[in-house]
């Protein structure tokens, strides 16, 4: 009970306490289609209970993709201290990109345009036909790979708070 006064006492905003005296929990909800999106809440192990129940309340609204930020504003997790990032993995590529969830429209239209311009260079490099279908699926994953690890890139999806992990393996 000694850690918890101290945080108390200190009201640390960062939350140093808490990660200090492991005190914060998460836990992470996956959609259920096959696209791989997850999100993963974050928060005061004390509030995890009353988190689960509104985000189990409001899940399929999150996943009907019915406003991100709407499901952050009107939840109340805010106001119990819980965040919520997305995962959302980066074709086959083992690697994913993780953000606030109230900015997955803008990371959103950056996968968007990495998926055009990639689909559009390997449609030029095979314009006449004559690649096999083990070739195309090696330039979609290198193409992708190169998105990924150009720091330029992860420069643009750091500006949204997104950053590039990589997945675990299971």
């Amino acid at each position: 009970m000694r850690h918890i006064q101290v945080y108390e006492s200190f009201r640390d905003p960062l939350r140093g306490a808490r990660d200090l005296f492991d005190l914060t929990s998460s836990f992470i909800k996956k959609e259920k289609i096959r696209t791989g999106r997850a999100i993963e809440f974050t928060g005061p192990i004390e509030s995890e209970g009353e988190a689960r129940k509104i985000v189990d309340i409001m899940l399929p609204e999150i996943f009907m993709g019915l406003g991100f930020v709407k499901f952050l504003g009107h939840s109340g997790l805010d106001s119990i201290g819980w965040q919520a990032e997305m995962i959302a993995p980066v074709q086959e590529t083992g690697y994913a990109i993780k953000g606030p969830l109230a900015n997955w429209n803008s990371a959103l239209e950056i996968m968007r345009k990495w998926d055009k311009d990639i689909s559009d260079y390997v449609e030029e490099e095979n314009a006449y036909g004559n690649m096999s279908d083990a070739d195309l699926e090696d330039m979609y994953h290198t193409s992708y790979m190169d998105i990924i690890e150009n720091e330029k890139i992860q420069a643009k999806c750091a500006e949204i708070g997104y950053r590039v992990i990589e997945l675990p393996t299971s």
